[in-house]
């Protein structure tokens, strides 16, 4: 549940999930994984100022905007 509570104030990457959530990276992405395959968390590719790309994670029903 605190994965959900996490996720749903915006994307966020997943070390800022782990954080929020207060559970172990390892454990976390598992969790994430488990809600992707739910159809209730979706994957944002982004990317920063210097062509870095990541990866944020946002609930499904949330709009993405710019």
């Amino acid at each position: 549940m605190k994965v959900l509570t996490s996720i749903s104030k915006g994307p966020k990457l997943m070390e800022e999930i782990s954080s929020n959530a207060g559970a172990p990276l390892e454990a976390c992405k598992q969790k994430v994984l488990d809600l992707i395959g739910l159809g209730l968390v979706v994957i944002e590719h982004d990317s920063d100022l210097y062509g870095h790309e990541f990866l944020k994670y946002r609930l499904e029903s949330r709009q993405k905007f710019r």
